[in-house]
């Protein structure tokens, strides 16, 4: 009985070493398929926080993005406004200035050029210039300058100079100091707009 039991044994054994070698297998397999598997999820981890990030840095970016251009936007109106309230400043006083002006000695010499330049260009007989009601008493400079002309009380002339017509040419003239100082507003607000 001891050859049987030996054999027996020995089956015992050689299974029990058969089996060992299959659970070392299987052991291996499984750590092998965790590890695999934990680096998947490691990677669909990464992969999804990258996601994540690059989506909230994106909308982090579109964030900053409207601020800063809220930002630039009031900071341009703001400058906008003062050189506005600047330009508004100067032309006033400009036109202050310019009252003035109507009021000095030089004023008669000046109103007496225009004349004589709005006839040469109108070149016509018909003449008839316009001036501020309280202008009339320069009528003998501008006659001296045009004859012939006749003039009349324009109440739409705010701060001086001369406005003309002539019926037989159908022309126009305007050398008043108001257009003359619109236009500069309009040169000065064209150029100001292109800087903006």
């Amino acid at each position: 009985m001891n050859v049987k039991s030996k054999d027996t044994t020995e089956f015992f054994k050689a299974i029990n070493s058969d089996l060992s070698k299959q659970v070392q297998a299987i052991r291996t397999e499984a750590d092998r398929h965790y590890y695999r598997t934990v680096k998947a999820a490691k990677a669909r981890c990464a992969a999804i926080e990258k996601e994540r990030l690059a989506a909230q840095t994106a909308k982090l970016r579109r964030v900053m993005g409207r601020e800063t251009a809220r930002y630039e936007n009031a900071a341009k109106k703001n400058i906008y406004d003062k050189r506005l309230k600047i330009a508004e400043n100067v032309f006033k006083k400009t036109s202050e200035k310019l009252i003035d002006f109507t009021k000095s000695d030089d004023y008669a010499a000046f109103l007496a050029k225009s004349a004589a330049e709005i006839s040469k260009v109108l070149d016509a007989g018909d003449i008839v210039f316009y001036m501020r009601p309280v202008d009339i008493g320069f009528s003998s400079a501008i006659r001296n300058s045009c004859p012939d002309c006749r003039i009349e009380q324009d109440e739409s002339i705010i701060i001086g100079g001369l406005k003309a017509s002539s019926q037989t040419e159908r022309l126009a003239a305007d050398d008043t100091l108001d257009t003359r100082l619109e236009q500069q507003k309009d040169c000065y607000f064209e150029m100001f707009d292109s800087f903006t």
